[in-house]
């Protein structure tokens, strides 16, 4: 049975599941922002959240989690990283692939996995 305590952690974790989206979505509204891959999972505990666009030229990769502290407030955590093409993007990936949450699911997503580079 969840505790009013237990309700309430979780939503405020799906508001920061929310937010995270909301600032995704005025990130890739942008003119000249080609959207490439975004995912977000909402657990008991935490939300992860990890996108990846094109910004002139630039790759873009995005990590954001939330989860709550030993005090019980919320503390999000953002990454992100800057690559001129894919290969240099694919080799930050790996190199933080302790660190970060998902980052086989960023690798693995068509436009990463694509043989071309579409200028890139």
């Amino acid at each position: 049975m969840m505790t009013k305590t237990d309700a309430g952690h979780l939503l405020a974790l799906h508001l920061s599941a929310a937010d995270i989206t909301s600032t995704w979505r005025v990130l890739t509204a942008q003119e000249g922002v080609e959207p490439l891959y975004y995912n977000q999972a909402i657990y008991t505990d935490k939300v992860c959240a990890e996108g990846l666009l094109r910004h002139n030229q630039t790759l873009l990769a995005f990590f954001f989690v939330t989860k709550r502290n030993d005090s019980g407030s919320l503390v999000i955590m953002k990454q992100r990283f800057e690559a001129a093409d894919k290969q240099q993007l694919r080799g930050i990936l790996r190199l933080r692939s302790e660190s970060l949450h998902n980052t086989r699911g960023m690798l693995t997503c068509d436009f990463l996995r694509a043989r071309s580079d579409r200028g890139l």
